[in-house]
């Protein structure tokens, strides 16, 4: 976009790519946990004391941006929804704001409006975040103020793109980023089981250390444990805003079938084209996503 990149990113994102932390799986978490994958130096640079506010909705996605970004040396702050965010903006002074585009109350769009019409944040880049990437929505998010668009789930070296873009935009320069691999020895890791649903490997690129992508496993496990309450078609609304909150946690969760298929789902429910096969298969495919993730947690002992 013009005010801060002409380049399209996609979510989820991350600053850097971190190394494939998890060592055997049967080794327990306590080694999970002692397992935290190298800095990238030139993300780091970009980050480094940088005031960040972040407006999202979604619990397990402000953790994985703010883990992200405060693993850096950034200094985040969290809004959950668009008036929130400009409340924050009212009593604090930030460099950035990474702004989700669905939320309640106030959504990312009307938030972004709201502050470019402020004399004082004219000039403030703000990053749009949004799980779908269509060409109306990047136009959308534009014409609204934003100077670029990141498609979740993102990797930290894509949101470290972004950022550096944005600060450049306003003539704060910075190191050129050089985003790396941090590959954990491959020799160390025993046999692991297959999963069908959940890709960890993609999913531990999300997370600053493994110990984070254990918990948000567990949360995502208690939090959404039946999965035939999930999506009544009897309450259109209702089931709208479950899929969203869905799609989100599920793309950093390393779960892209079932993300895609969540997005399929709510947008057929946008259209009034929702079946109830396609509400049976979600039912399906979220009982085997619960039953991978009780797999993995008591391989880890």
């Amino acid at each position: 976009m013009s005010d801060c990149a002409d380049g399209l990113i996609v979510e989820p994102f991350s600053l850097i790519q971190f190394a494939r932390i998890f060592g055997a799986r049967g080794a327990g978490e306590q080694r999970a946990k002692a397992r935290v994958a190298a800095p990238d130096r030139a993300s780091s640079d970009v980050l480094l004391n940088l005031r960040v506010l972040v407006a999202e909705d979604n619990e397990i996605n402000q953790q994985v941006v703010k883990e992200q970004l405060r693993s850096h040396g950034a200094v985040v702050r969290v809004a959950s929804d668009g008036f929130k965010a400009i409340e924050a903006l009212q009593k604090e002074e930030f460099d950035i704001v990474l702004m989700d585009i669905e939320m309640p109350y106030l959504d990312g769009l009307g938030a972004a409006e709201r502050i470019k019409s402020q004399v004082g944040w004219k000039d403030l880049p703000i990053i749009a975040l949004s799980a779908g990437i269509t060409a109306a929505q990047k136009e959308r998010a534009k014409q609204a103020g934003m100077c670029d668009f990141v498609a979740k789930p993102y990797k930290l070296s894509d949101l470290s793109h972004a950022i550096e873009n944005a600060l450049r935009s306003r003539g704060r320069e910075s190191d050129p980023l050089q985003p790396g691999l941090f590959e954990a020895d491959s020799s160390s890791r025993e046999a692991e089981r297959v999963f069908t649903e959940i890709d960890l490997g993609l999913a531990e690129e999300y997370w600053p250390n493994s110990s984070l992508l254990v918990q948000n496993l567990r949360r995502f496990q208690q939090m959404y444990p039946d999965a035939s309450q999930l999506f009544d078609m009897n309450d259109i609304e209702a089931a709208q805003k479950m899929t969203h909150t869905l799609k989100g946690a599920t793309g950093f969760l390393g779960m892209p079938s079932y993300s895609t298929a969540l997005s399929a789902y709510n947008d057929a429910l946008k259209q009034g084209t929702a079946t109830r096969e396609m509400c049976e298969g979600l039912i399906q495919q979220h009982t085997r996503v619960l039953n991978e993730i009780e797999a993995y947690l008591a391989d880890l002992g």
